[in-house]
């Protein structure tokens, strides 16, 4: 049967959680604007990250690294160290509340999402914007996945909508009526065979 590990405690709403690939480490992010690092072989915080000064809405690793990405309400970007605590880029271009930002299979691109329904790519590498997209002009983005062979982006709206993003060809390609709710969650499994979308409806459909 489930047994609780271990209990950490935010002083405030937690709305994004990620485990580290080595599955040694979780982050954990807040609507106080502060991320924490634990430890679960010590059940102890490992790090605090303050910087950001609005509700940190999603956090994601960079792939196989100690590099890690947050998305804020005060529509900025950034790339932590999380050896050292320290903010190593920050992506500003968003005019709106950014709901939500994941890494790509490679970890050369960030792609993020935002309350006016702005989709943007991010060249980790170049440390610039790559592209911009937009689905329905002021219709929330609430999430967004990145599938495996780096090919496509399927971002989930506020309308009940899924789209999808060629990201090579920088076009959108085609818009799904998925649920009859918002789109709250997407998620593509390892083998890159299926995927699963969860909605304001109460349903979580399986493409």
């Amino acid at each position: 049967s489930l047994k609780v590990r271990a209990k950490f405690t935010h002083n405030s709403v937690v709305w994004s959680c990620k485990f580290h690939d080595t599955g040694d480490f979780l982050l954990g992010a807040t609507d106080e604007g502060v991320i924490k690092l634990y430890d679960l072989n010590t059940c102890g915080v490992r790090s605090t990250y303050k910087g950001h000064t609005d509700s940190v809405n999603k956090v994601d690793f960079q792939p196989f690294t100690n590099y890690f990405a947050s998305c804020s309400s005060d529509k900025s970007i950034s790339i932590w160290d999380m050896r050292l605590g320290l903010t190593v880029q920050t992506f500003y271009g968003h005019l709106n509340s950014i709901n939500d930002v994941v890494f790509n299979a490679r970890g050369d691109m960030l792609y993020s999402c935002d309350a006016d329904g702005i989709i943007k790519a991010w060249d980790i590498r170049k440390v610039s914007e790559y592209a911009t997209w937009v689905h329905y002009p002021h219709v929330p983005a609430n999430c967004l996945e990145a599938e495996k062979t780096n090919n496509y982006l399927y971002v989930g709206y506020d309308n009940g909508y899924l789209g999808v993003v060629n990201i090579a060809k920088k076009n959108l390609m085609t818009k799904i009526k998925a649920h009859d709710g918002p789109v709250n969650g997407i998620g593509i499994n390892l083998t890159n065979t299926n995927m699963f979308t969860i909605g304001g409806d109460g349903n979580l459909l399986v493409w």
